[in-house]
């Protein structure tokens, strides 16, 4: 294995040491800091021992679970665009009032107290 000899033992110490702390969001962060490479300081987590400092995720789900979540992610999605539908149908209905007053000389206000609706 490559030894990294640009750096002592004690800085990269107190880099991983940093970053157990908190004072670094994340290996990325204190990397950023330091001008390094997020590489380099993972090399040092995986051979000084600070492995589980890594930003790693696992997840473990029951196929039931898999598939609640597919679903649900698709209605959200469906949600998402019937609500974009209902905004355009509303600008599109308050752009038309706003066109019908302006060639009737009257205001969307005066319309919707003369009906007493509250439209767009």
């Amino acid at each position: 294995m490559k030894q990294d000899k640009r750096y002592s033992e004690a800085f990269k110490l107190s880099v991983l040491e940093e970053i157990k702390s908190g004072k670094w969001k994340s290996a990325a962060a204190a990397a950023e800091a330091y001008g390094l490479q997020g590489a380099t300081i993972y090399r040092w987590m995986d051979s000084h021992g600070y492995a589980h400092l890594r930003n790693r995720t696992m997840s473990v789900k029951t196929p039931q679970e898999a598939e609640t979540i597919t679903k649900l992610k698709a209605e959200i999605r469906k949600l998402k665009e019937a609500l974009s539908d209902e905004v355009l149908h509303r600008r599109i209905e308050e752009e038309c009032l706003r066109l019908v007053c302006g060639r009737l000389g009257t205001t969307p206000e005066e319309v919707k107290k003369k009906t007493g609706t509250t439209l767009p």
